[in-house]
């Protein structure tokens, strides 16, 4: 393949790209909606505080039960 041809190839790359690029950024969404935050309750923490603390009990005790049996 000769230069000109690669040029030429790399000429309507960069052609293809451009007109994917300007398709993309028509459809980008504007920044004026930012995307809320959402928090959990201190009630909601609380229940996944307890639930954690029950498998890491569970978890305690099986290891325990373990150690026991060997």
């Amino acid at each position: 393949m000769s230069l000109k041809g690669i040029v030429a190839e790399m000429d309507a790359e960069i052609a293809r790209l451009q007109r994917v690029r300007k398709i993309l950024s028509g459809l980008e969404i504007s920044g004026d909606k930012a995307k809320k935050k959402t928090t959990r309750s201190a009630e909601g923490r609380d229940r996944i505080a307890v639930a954690q603390k029950k498998r890491w009990a569970k978890v305690k005790r099986l290891k325990k039960q373990q150690a026991v049996a060997v």
